[in-house]
């Protein structure tokens, strides 16, 4: 029951239907429907009957785990009939209680009913606690669903009133309430931004007037930071604390007098505590039409004529265009995933293409690491699995024909952020030991992520319980409908289908528990089904004597604990109401643990056959996977990480380079991307010469095959005739000027640039005698000598200079419930001139 996390929030949607009634659990993610075709159509899969299947699963069923059954804590029947509900884990160690709002909604900022409800013994039953907020109002308040948990004031709870410039706190996790009205009326309380760093700090936006205020004081008192920002999602940010004074905010503020001529671009400002000083972030940044802050990175967009262009700056460095290696124009960009070293940028193109780029370690220069990915309603199929470095799963379309729509999808995986793709391995046999008959690349897995009906699931991982995946799929030539439970026990290297159909999930007691509800869309049920040997065999249990339809499993944010409760409706009971079961499963499991049942495991990279992934040999400390013993709440899980030697699956090809053969072979030079030239600005002698690769952000390996593919020093050849160069295009600034600052010694500055040489043989043939070539030879030699020197010294003195920051780019942000990218490295980053100041922020 320890909370470790504070004011984590689970989303529970109930959604009537003419055919009935249908729940849904929301991770931010929209359910999208989609038509596929019948997988009987695909080829090399045999194919059974479920009833066929499930006689295997009652067999397997009767191989019982010593355990006792888990006991029902509580089952409580809300008289409530709202279609949406959100639970609240207070997250103070210790504590057992837990809040459910519940609401219904005239539309998507419109709450036209709400109730709260209080349980002090961990969910066996609930006191509805409206009044208590406000006795004024016979049926308590309407209430927003954007509540604050305190996160240093671990006992302070919030809601915003939905209807008026009001909230309700609590300093004691919901025993007594106060209320608060705001002094300036205006201010709608549904625009709320809490402080991660102050918990009594917000941001608040008046619709009437388009000002911005702020409060450090549950709202007592404001201050107003600026007038002309508009409310859109995204025009005011706190900045991010780790990177970010802790009081900074961000917004976007327009002109009113371009409004008026139709300019509806904004100009971007930050303020920090005490508020006195607004500051332009960039002034050479200009107008943009939106930004973002995302880890180190904050991302414009500037869009010209519908064509989008990307600036972004890094760790408070100037703003840069983000160079991305793509001719098709640019309209919308995703950030997917993000941490200190590498970006994630989904591109969606002009001619309805929508690609996946990874950035180096600053941001700006790109490289194609995913073409068609799925995206669909602005809602993508790329899912990061937690507690492994570098793994990722994506669907992406299939094109027969590339100047058509595609019409089937695809899932492959990743375990190294995207610079290798691979499709899903399929399992070798079905559940009931029936051969699967499926070899790639004619045949392979494919998984549901965010883009059906089946998202409710997704791909689910977790930090608890590392190489753990589960996930609904299918087998065959393409992602089609009717899927099966498939998990994956060693980080997405090998799949076994562990339960016939669809299931809502949960995982607890740092993946020793496994507990699965069936799935609302197929049936309602009297039973669960709960493994503790990580889906090896399966048990089941009667959690209730009606049947129910399940719409959440739920388990405190975490996943430490052995209580898990289940939210949904008892069909037999009218008017259909929410009902909480809550089941303790400690009985189930055997004894608790000691240090003999854990092993440790190492992630397995089978392209290159060893346990080196992202450079690092990584061991982790894993329970056995058929010891059903109790971990319990205060595991700590031993993690080992040693460097290995650096071979070329550490690398990805660097902006202006491509695979050879697709997605495969060695990089070569891409003649569709440009590249400046630096020898052509004066004062430039020597440069850092791009190999064609950078080795992959995250990546921690050293020495092996590093100081071949790392930058060479190249020198230029200032006696070459002007004549025989060809100016290639300047990477732009943000007023679109050439660049004017070059690299260094940094292995992660900009990529190669051509190579120009001077030859002495056509002045020689000019000479036409023996002894003038050989005293002409002899003074060239002389001068090449000179020049050698002198630019090796001018190459040592730009590697002292610079202030070690760069950049890189996108706007949008979507998803932003999917967190960035695990894993720290010893990357080099992008080392600027020593005449490039960083931002003030």
């Amino acid at each position: 029951m320890a909370g470790k996390y504070t004011g984590s929030i689970v989303l529970l949607i109930f959604v009537c239907v003419s055919t009935g009634t249908e729940f849904k659990l929301s991770s931010q993610r929209s359910r999208i429907q989609s038509v596929w075709k019948d997988r009987a159509d695909q080829p090399n899969v045999v194919h059974l009957e479920k009833s066929e299947v499930m006689q295997q699963v009652s067999a397997i069923r009767a191989k019982r785990q010593s355990g006792l059954d888990p006991a029902i804590d509580g089952d409580h029947l809300f008289n409530d009939i709202n279609r949406y509900g959100q639970i609240y884990y207070s997250g103070v160690d210790t504590s057992s209680v837990i809040m459910v709002l519940t609401y219904s909604l005239t539309n998507l900022y419109t709450v036209a009913t709400s109730n709260l409800y209080r349980s002090t013994n961990y969910g066996r039953t609930f006191d509805q606690i409206d009044s208590q907020l406000d006795s004024t109002v016979s049926s308590g308040p309407t209430l927003w669903y954007n509540s604050h948990f305190g996160s240093i004031t671990k006992n302070l709870v919030v809601f915003s009133h939905a209807n008026q410039p009001k909230i309700f706190y609590s300093t004691d996790e919901g025993s007594t309430w106060n209320s608060r009205t705001f002094s300036i009326s205006t201010i709608d309380s549904r625009t709320l931004i809490w402080n991660t760093r102050h918990d009594r700090w917000a941001l608040a936006h008046d619709i009437t007037n388009n000002i911005l205020y702020l409060t450090q004081n549950l709202g007592d008192s404001w201050i107003k930071l600026s007038d002309n920002v508009e409310l859109p999602l995204f025009d005011y940010q706190w900045g991010n604390p780790k990177y970010f004074d802790a009081t900074s905010v961000f917004y976007n503020t327009y002109n009113p007098a371009d409004r008026l001529r139709g300019n509806f671009t904004v100009g971007l400002y930050v303020q920090s505590h005490p508020y006195n000083n607004p500051m332009e972030v960039d002034p050479n940044l200009g107008r943009h039409d939106a930004f973002v802050t995302v880890g180190p990175y904050i991302f414009v967009q500037k869009t010209d004529n519908n064509v989008a262009s990307l600036y972004t700056s890094y760790i408070k460095a100037p703003f840069k265009k983000a160079m991305i290696p793509a001719e098709d124009p640019h309209q919308t960009y995703y950030v997917s995933h993000i941490d200190e070293l590498q970006a994630l940028v989904i591109v969606e193109h002009e001619s309805n293409q929508k690609n996946l780029y990874l950035s180096d370690a600053t941001g700006v220069f790109f490289s194609l690491s995913l073409p068609d990915l799925v995206l669909e309603n602005g809602i993508y199929d790329l899912e990061l699995i937690q507690g492994l470095n570098g793994t990722l799963i994506a669907n992406q379309y299939v094109r027969a024909d590339p100047s058509q729509l595609a019409d089937t999808k695809r899932t492959l995986i990743t375990l190294d952020n995207g610079g290798n793709w691979e499709l899903v391995t399929p399992p070798d046999r079905y559940q009931n030991s029936t051969t699967v008959n499926c070899n790639p690349p004619e045949c392979s897995l494919h998984l549901h992520i965010s883009t059906t009906e089946y998202s409710r699931l997704g791909v689910f991982s977790l930090d608890s319980a590392p190489g753990l995946i589960i996930a609904h799929g299918t087998i065959g030539n393409q992602l089609s409908d009717d899927p099966d439970l498939y998990l994956s026990r060693d980080g997405g290297l090998t799949w076994e289908q562990t339960l016939v159909g669809s299931w809502g999930v949960n995982v607890a007691d740092h993946g020793g528990l496994i507990v699965a509800a069936r799935d609302y869309h197929q049936q309602s049920s009297t039973d669960i089904m709960y493994t503790c040997n990580e889906g090896q065999s399966w048990q089941d249990f009667t959690f209730s004597s009606q049947p129910m339809t399940v719409f959440g499993v739920i388990t405190e944010p975490g996943e430490y604990t052995t209580t898990v409760s289940l939210y949904g409706i008892k069909t037999s009971v009218s008017p259909r109401v929410w009902d909480v079961v809550t089941v303790n499963f400690t009985a189930s499991f055997e004894r608790t643990c000691i240090a003999t049942d854990f092993y440790i495991w190492q992630p397995w990279d089978d392209r290159t056959d060893t346990d080196c992934i992202l450079g690092a040999d990584v061991s982790i400390e894993r329970r056995l996977p058929n010891t059903c013993c109790l971990i319990g709440t205060g595991y700590v899980r031993t993690v080992l990480v040693t460097t290995c030697a650096c071979t070329e699956e550490d690398y990805n090809c660097d902006y202006g380079f491509k695979h050879s053969d697709g997605f495969v072979g060695p990089c070569i030079r891409d003649p569709d991307v440009a590249l400046d030239d630096p020898c052509l600005t004066d004062g430039v002698v020597s440069y850092m010469k791009s190999t064609g690769y950078r080795k992959i952000p995250g990546d921690i390996c050293e020495k092996g095959v590093e100081d071949t593919f790392k930058k060479q020093p190249f020198p230029c050849c200032k006696s070459a005739p002007s004549t025989t160069k060809n100016p290639s295009t300047q990477f732009p600034t943000t007023t679109e000027k050439p660049s004017t600052q070059f690299p260094t010694t940094d292995e992660a500055s900009d990529p190669l640039r051509q190579k120009y040489v001077v030859t002495v043989s056509a002045l020689a043939a000019l000479l036409g005698l023996a002894v003038l070539l050989a005293l002409v030879l002899g003074v060239l030699a002389g001068v090449f000598a000179m020049k050698h020197s002198k630019a090796k010294r001018q190459f040592l003195r730009l590697a002292t200079s610079g202030d070690g920051m760069g950049s890189g780019g996108i706007s949008y942000v979507r998803d932003t419930d999917r967190q960035v990218l695990l894993g720290s490295g010893a990357n080099d980053q992008d080392t600027d001139s020593e005449d490039e100041e960083p931002l003030k922020l």
